[in-house]
């Protein structure tokens, strides 16, 4: 969670255990902006673009597109974790004579958002806050022998290999690598209704070791009034979704679903998105099942179902929403009964304004129903 200081705007003298963090470029000539302040009054070395130098720290901005910046940035994030005792003070790095945006590089500084000894400018935080990944900041991972990965990866469908992983998992047969450490089992913390953080628990390890599914109420912290612009979830760590996730949440952007994800919700549930507004909802093609209620009285201004997903599940999934755009891109009239059954368990709950079909054909909700 960010509950420190930001960057000042203006810096002009340090402490003996405070660093100045600047965008350089890797000549390291340290003519304008933060860099020559860097240079005059710091200690940035000339000649040298990159990592510590006196009361500095250059990371290079000016060698192409953002995705050259990442290695530096994550590579100054390493140094962070280990010097604790420093307190780094990060400038809006790239955003003046490089050209980038804040939105283009505060997402480089995802990890150092929960880096103690890390202060990143409030533009920076703004855009972080606006922005969930779960748990990708974190950088985690289980690992396994390689023998049981060869037998894993041998295996012919995505189920059965998530099936196997899962199997390792329960049974202990894996080991964690150092960033889980920090991997939530946790809550995210809000300041009146604006998000400021995940908070991972302590003893998450030992109260959750499989994170194959996100249980029920495991964002209790995430309630009425919550703005976010994306709501991404990873797609390896996490199989099923549990009941009452989010409710009264808005989503400006999209919800990105995990693709090898299997279960939403459960069958006689609560939901997990509740009284919600959602721009943009893809349902996987392999989820195997969708829980009742599970997009219950939402506004969903794009929603794409692929005919497999529900697999004769009628669970009064999306009862009470309405739905500005259906996208069946997999589907062309007449309907098929699978496609058909999707379709029941839509238009019995919910109100739908528009069809779009595959090759872009589409018609108002009545006109189709009308022809199938």
């Amino acid at each position: 969670m960010y509950n420190r200081e930001y960057t000042p705007e203006r810096i002009t003298e340090l402490k003996t255990n405070e660093i100045f963090v600047f965008g350089s470029n890797l000549a390291g000539a340290h003519d304008g902006g933060a860099a020559r302040l860097a240079y005059e009054r710091f200690g940035a070395i000339w000649g040298h673009g990159v990592g510590l130098q006196g009361q500095s720290y250059a990371i290079p901005t000016m060698q192409g597109g953002v995705e050259t910046i990442k290695p530096y940035v994550d590579e100054f994030i390493r140094f962070a974790q280990t010097r604790p005792n420093l307190k780094l003070y990060v400038t809006q790095i790239g955003c003046g004579i490089a050209g980038f945006k804040v939105e283009d590089i505060a997402p480089l500084f995802a990890k150092a958002y929960y880096i103690k000894n890390v202060f990143l400018p409030k533009d920076f935080v703004e855009v972080l806050r606006k922005v969930i990944r779960l748990p990708e900041t974190w950088n985690c991972e289980f690992i396994f022998d390689a023998e049981d990965v060869t037998l894993m990866k041998s295996l012919s469908t995505a189920r059965e290999r998530i099936e196997y992983r899962n199997g390792l998992i329960q049974g202990n047969k894996f080991k964690l690598s150092n960033a889980w450490a920090n991997m939530p089992c946790g809550k995210f913390v809000k300041n009146g209704n604006t998000l400021v953080g995940f908070e991972p628990a302590n003893d998450n390890i030992k109260r959750n070791p499989n994170l194959a599914g996100l249980r029920d109420g495991f964002f209790s912290a995430v309630s009425a009034g919550l703005t976010l612009e994306h709501l991404i979830f990873p797609g390896e760590e996490i199989s099923n979704i549990g009941d009452e996730m989010f409710d009264s949440i808005e989503v400006l952007d999209k919800i990105e679903l995990p693709w090898e994800l299997e279960r939403i919700g459960q069958k006689g549930g609560k939901g997990v998105f509740r009284n919600c507004i959602l721009k943009e909802l893809e349902i996987p093609a392999d989820v195997s099942f969708l829980g009742d209620y599970v997009f219950s009285k939402c506004q969903i201004e794009s929603l794409t179902i692929h005919p497999a997903t529900l697999r004769g599940e009628y669970g009064r999934q999306f009862k009470g929403s309405s739905i500005n755009i259906l996208y069946l891109p997999e589907s062309s009239l007449p309907l098929s009964c699978s496609e058909f059954g999707v379709l029941r368990s839509i238009v019995a709950n919910a109100s739908v304004k528009e069809v779009y079909l595959k090759n872009d054909v589409h018609m108002s909700w009545d006109d189709f129903r009308q022809k199938i």
